[in-house]
């Protein structure tokens, strides 16, 4: 057996054995939150050993929207399973984080994220921890012990989370949408640091705005557009 030929068929069991997790994921949504972390595992595996290369995807996101495309879950969630596993599971232990739940070790990530900025070797205290695997320690309570440990500040964006549903594009359309959204990062000055969902709401948001700048007085008249409701389509 050759090496490439071997490099092949470890990447297809790997991501047979991802196609199985994803499946037993959007099959069963009552356990979700306690069985990511073996999904994370592998598809961490299949990024640090790059498959993904092996079995002819131009890249790990690509493969990501394969599994968005069968499974129908949100790109924002298999990237979160995966970022979990990435940081903590090297100091926190399997079973531990899977009796966490992904809500809670997410809490716990953000805050490791943000304390490795100033201090790299940092890690999450015992205290914090024992905490997040109580079943009645609620979000609120752990986002204060993780402030209180770090001395931090929760900064994250008000408000609550807004689903925008998806379509169909061409890829004619996928490419037009990708370059409008690159230039607008560079017009806007966004870091690369920042993250995703939030580019995308300033991309959004810019756009938005742009438009509606431009338009508002010839669709309500010039007197009062800002008073009129958005009328935006699937809004609720």
């Amino acid at each position: 057996m050759s090496e490439q030929f071997a490099l092949i068929h470890a990447a297809n069991a790997l991501r047979d054995e991802i196609y199985q997790q994803m499946e037993s994921l959007a099959t069963s949504e009552c356990t979700l939150a306690r069985s990511y972390v073996r999904f994370g595992k592998l598809l961490l595996e299949f990024k640090q050993s790059e498959s993904w290369r092996a079995i002819g995807y131009e890249s790990l996101n690509q493969f990501v929207t394969e599994l968005v495309t069968k499974w129908g879950r949100k790109r924002t969630q298999i990237y979160a399973y995966l970022s979990v596993v990435e940081l903590l599971l090297p100091t926190i232990p399997a079973d531990k984080l899977e009796a966490m739940g992904i809500s809670k070790a997410l809490e716990l990530k953000y805050a490791l994220e943000k304390q490795r900025k100033a201090l790299p070797t940092a890690t999450i205290p015992e205290d914090v921890i024992a905490a997040a695997l109580k079943h009645d320690t609620t979000g609120k309570e752990l986002r204060a012990m993780i402030g209180a440990a770090f001395n931090q500040t929760d900064d994250r964006e008000a408000g609550t989370w807004y689903d925008c549903n998806g379509f169909y594009m061409t890829p004619e359309e996928r490419k037009e949408y990708a370059a409008a959204v690159k230039m607008t990062i560079i017009q806007l000055g966004l870091k690369k640091e920042m993250a995703e969902h939030m580019q995308r709401k300033a991309v959004y948001m810019a756009w938005m705005q742009e438009y509606f700048a431009t338009h508002a007085a010839e669709v309500y008249g010039v007197d009062q557009p800002e008073n009129q409701p958005a009328q935006l389509i699937g809004a609720h």
